[in-house]
């Protein structure tokens, strides 16, 4: 009887600690941000990732963030634009080139961004017409990758901010939220050009996100 009643209890014992394993993960799910869900640029699997945007002699740096730091938040992106960037992004012509590259660093973010434009997190791609007009397009067709960038600029020569940014992409399938489209380590070339024709099976999705949230 002793030996039936000890292996209830364990049995019990083991029900309640699995419970309780269960509702501790559940909880964690609902207050950390899942990586697959957070934004276009990927901040890896270290502190943080500083991508550059370059054209010609001009460039502008986002600090895509993992975890928080200082003035930062986790899983945000900050551009810190500035106006010759920008005004190149204005006046490119058909076959502009622009590269994008990013490198993931440890420890704690650099300063300089606090003050920077900060995109919001979380994003869902919905189906979409092919980008009108020219976009920065990156186009792989070896391995099926068709990424169209848009960048809506307001304001006047000197004077242009950023009032959102559109990202396009093409796939078989829908896209799972916050789907990655570049990733740090590689240096993509991106053409001012219009969409690309896209192989049997392929549609656009697209996600327009804005600044300050």
């Amino acid at each position: 009887m002793k030996n039936i009643v000890s292996k209830k209890t364990l049995i019990n014992f083991i029900a309640l600690l699995s419970l309780s394993c269960m509702t501790a993960m559940t909880a964690m799910a609902g207050t950390t941000p899942d990586r697959a869900s957070a934004f276009q640029l990927d901040p890896d699997e270290r502190n943080y990732v500083m991508d550059t945007f370059t054209i010609g002699d001009q460039s502008m740096e986002v600090l895509v963030t993992k975890v928080a730091s200082g003035p930062y938040l986790a899983f945000k992106e900050y551009w810190r634009t500035n106006q010759g960037m920008l005004g190149a992004i204005s006046v490119a012509t058909s076959g502009t080139q622009m590269t994008l590259s990013g490198v993931s660093h440890l420890g704690a973010a650099p300063s300089g961004f606090a003050s920077a434009m900060r995109m919001q997190a979380t994003v869902t791609w919905g189906t979409s017409s092919a980008p009108s007009g020219q976009t920065w397009v990156y186009n792989d067709p070896a391995t099926n990758k068709y990424i169209c960038i848009k960048f809506n600029l307001s304001g006047t020569p000197g004077d242009y901010t950023v009032s959102s940014i559109t990202w396009y992409l093409a796939a078989a399938t829908a896209p799972r939220a916050g789907t990655y489209v570049f990733h740090d380590g590689t240096k993509y070339p991106l053409t001012y050009a219009n969409a690309p024709d896209l192989p049997t099976g392929f549609s656009w999705y697209a996600v327009t996100v804005n600044p300050g949230t």
